[in-house]
């Protein structure tokens, strides 16, 4: 996962992690990816380099599926394999798209939040930024 050098930050720092916590987190990834990887895209850690958080999230949606009791398809049993949404759920039967909102451009962009301050959390904004950054898939 970590062999090829990234753009993202956090990759990088869970590729040379510079610290104990760094170390740490980067052996949490690694048992996670061990668990999942046969149900996600083949892509996804090329695509880690770039931008980690879809990744992780990706994967922590699969693994909470099958930490909840859900049966999931392995990609090389799918069909289609290589298109349609990100997880195919046997029981119960759903096929599920992973989608991490990012923060968006313009004026539906997610206000930066301030670090160590109550706020609100912006629903619309964030809702507007999934519509707007999504994929949709189509799949037979």
């Amino acid at each position: 996962m970590f062999s090829v050098e990234g753009t993202d930050p956090t990759y990088e720092a869970l590729r040379r992690p510079p610290d104990d916590h760094s170390v740490e987190c980067r052996a949490i990834f690694m048992r996670l990816w061990e668990e999942v990887a046969p149900f996600l895209d083949d892509d996804l850690a090329k695509r880690a380099r770039t931008d980690l958080h879809s990744a992780f999230w990706e994967m922590h949606v699969a693994a909470g599926l099958i930490e909840a009791g859900a049966t999931l398809v392995p990609r090389e049993r799918r069909t289609p394999r290589k298109s349609g949404p990100d997880l195919l759920c046997q029981i119960p039967y759903a096929w599920i798209e992973v989608v991490a909102t990012k923060p968006g451009s313009g004026r539906d962009a997610v206000p930066e939040s301030p670090e160590g301050v109550a706020y609100s959390v912006p629903d619309d904004q964030i809702l507007l930024s999934t519509a707007h950054h999504g994929k949709v898939s189509k799949f037979a």
